[in-house]
C-alpha cells in the first residue's frame, strides 16, 4: 500500500504485525497459535474438562494489528518505522457444549431446541404418589444426605450428581434433566406434595423449576414460594442489571428496577411481596410492600419480616422501622 505524496514526501506500508490477545476466558485454558505470515490466521486447541463434558478456553480474544511504514523523500528512503499495535477486532467465539441466552431461553451450541426456557422439553408432570415407598439411594445422595421428604411422607425427592460434576433432582424414583448445579436449600415440597419446587443452575443463569418443568430465566433468583395448597407458585429475582420480575403462576405480572425479596402466596393466589429502592430526589433509602392486586404499600426506612396473611380476614402484617432503627411499626394492609 502506497499512502498519498504531500511535498515529495511518501510513504508506504511494508510489513504488518498481528496480535492475539485473550480477553475472556470461560474455565481452563488453551494453547493459541498464530503466525504473522498468514494475515487474520488464529488457531487454537481447546481442552477438554471432564467433569463437565465441555470444552474450555478463551471464547473472545482482541487482535491488532501493527503496521510497518518506510518514509522516502524524493528517491531517498528515510528507514522503517513501526507504529504502535492498535485493536482491529475481535474474535468471539462459541464451541461446542456452550450455552448461550436467546428470546428468553437457554440454548446449547450444537443443538437445535432450547434446555431451558420457552420451548423446553418438560421432564416431568403432576407428582403422583409412589405404589411402594422403598427407594435404593445413590452413594453421592448419602454422602450429601441432599434429601427431602413431603410433610405427609408421601413423596421424596433427591440429588443424585454421578454424572461428572452435573446434578439432577430424583422425585419419588423418577429422574429429571441434568444441571450444572442445584440449590439444596430450595428444595421444597407443597403442603400435600403436589409440587416439588427447586432452583437449578445452568451456566451463568439461575431458572426454578417445579415438577419437571423449568420456568422463567434470572441471573439471581431472590425468592421462590408456593401457596401451602400447592395451587400458586411465584419466583421472583434479577433478570438483567437493574431489572428485578416477578412470575406469578407462570405469568410475568411485575417489572421493576427495585430489589425484589421475602415474597410470600395467600392460598386464593394473591402474591405479595417487598422491594427496595432508593428515592431518586432524596438518594434515601426505603422498602416497601407491594402485591399482585396493585397496591404498593406505604415506604418505610427499612422492613425487618417476611410479610404474612392472616388466614381469616385476610390482611396483610409485616415489622417495619418508620425513621430510626428503633423506631418500629407493625403495618396492616388490606391486599
Amino acid at each position: 500500500m502506497i499512502l498519498p505524496e504531500k511535498d515529495g514526501v511518501s510513504y508506504r506500508v511494508v510489513g504488518k504485525s498481528f496480535l492475539y490477545l485473550k480477553s475472556s476466558e470461560a474455565f481452563g485454558d488453551a494453547e493459541i497459535e498464530y503466525s504473522d505470515g498468514v494475515d487474520g490466521e488464529l488457531r487454537w486447541t481447546p481442552r477438554f474438562d471432564a467433569k463437565t463434558s465441555r470444552l474450555v478456553g478463551p471464547r473472545a480474544v482482541g487482535v491488532y494489528m501493527a503496521c510497518q511504514i518506510k518514509k522516502s523523500i524524493g528517491n531517498s528512503e528515510f528507514g522503517t518505522l513501526r507504529l504502535d499495535f492498535r485493536r482491529i477486532g475481535w474474535v468471539v467465539v462459541a464451541m461446542p457444549g456452550d450455552l448461550y441466552t436467546a428470546d428468553g431461553s437457554i440454548y446449547t451450541v450444537g443443538e437445535k431446541g432450547p434446555v431451558a426456557g420457552s420451548g423446553a422439553v418438560s421432564t416431568g408432570a403432576q407428582i403422583a404418589t409412589p405404589e411402594q415407598f422403598d427407594f435404593e439411594l445413590p452413594p453421592y445422595t448419602i454422602k450429601k444426605k441432599n434429601i427431602r421428604l413431603s410433610n405427609d411422607m408421601r413423596h421424596v425427592a433427591w440429588v443424585d450428581g454421578e454424572e461428572k460434576g452435573r446434578k439432577r433432582v430424583v422425585t419419588n424414583g423418577a429422574p429429571g434433566k441434568w444441571y450444572d448445579d442445584l440449590k439444596k436449600y430450595s428444595m421444597r415440597f407443597s403442603s400435600q406434595g403436589q409440587i416439588f419446587c427447586f432452583e437449578a443452575e445452568l451456566g451463568d443463569k439461575e431458572i426454578p423449576v417445579c415438577n419437571g418443568v423449568d420456568g422463567p430465566i434470572f441471573e439471581d433468583i431472590e425468592t421462590l414460594t408456593m401457596s401451602d395448597n400447592g395451587a400458586h407458585i411465584l419466583v421472583a429475582g434479577q433478570a438483567a442489571q437493574d431489572v428485578s420480575r416477578v412470575f406469578l403462576d407462570g405469568v410475568q405480572i411485575r417489572e421493576t428496577s427495585a430489589r425484589v425479596s421475602k415474597a410470600i402466596l395467600a392460598v386464593d393466589g394473591t402474591a405479595a411481596w417487598i422491594e427496595s429502592s432508593r428515592d431518586p430526589q432524596t438518594g434515601s433509602a426505603f422498602s416497601q410492600i407491594v402485591t399482585s392486586k396493585g397496591l404498593e404499600g406505604q415506604k418505610y426506612s427499612a422492613i425487618f419480616s417476611d410479610p404474612l396473611f392472616t388466614q381469616n380476614r385476610m390482611e396483610l402484617y409485616c415489622i417495619a422501622a418508620k425513621k430510626m432503627a428503633n423506631d418500629f411499626s407493625c403495618a396492616t394492609r388490606k391486599n
